[in-house]
């Protein structure tokens, strides 16, 4: 018998010695029968121990120990629609770092402005002041002592 177990004709053809078989030989091959059972039902185990761990990603989902596959199949796509999910997530946030990039941007334009408005602004009180002392220069020196 090999990893795999026995292949369907192998088992066919223990089954057939068993039923037209001697007495002496059938204990044999029911022993090579049982053992492939045997491994069988531990290779099935190992299937629903699979798909119990799968079905623990979608936390409300029930076990239908009769619909293994259709277990799967909802694990799947449960799966899927996270993947999407997160996909457009991703998307989403691509492009609000986009977005922030470009209101930095903008925001440091506005504040060259605002900065260059303020050396005007300076450079129009220093003008105003020096006309205003200019003029009370001009006053003073008017003015007889």
């Amino acid at each position: 018998m090999n990893e795999q177990g026995l292949t369907r004709e192998q088992v066919e053809y223990h089954c057939d010695q068993i039923k037209h078989g001697h007495a002496e030989g059938v204990r044999d091959h029911a022993d090579v029968l049982l053992a492939h059972d045997a491994a069988q039902r531990e290779e099935l185990s190992r299937f629903v121990q699979a798909v119990g761990l799968a079905t623990t990603c979608a936390k409300d989902m029930e076990i239908d120990v009769q619909n293994p596959v259709g277990m799967m199949q909802e694990v799947c796509k449960r799966f899927t629609a996270l993947h999407a999910e997160l996909e457009d997530t991703k998307l989403r946030r691509s492009e609000t770092v986009m977005m922030c990039d470009q209101l930095q941007r903008e925001l440091e334009e506005v504040e060259w402005y605002l900065l260059e408005c303020q050396n005007e602004s300076d450079s129009r009180r220093e003008i105003i002041y020096v006309r205003q002392l200019a003029e009370e220069n001009k006053a003073l020196s008017g003015r007889k002592p």
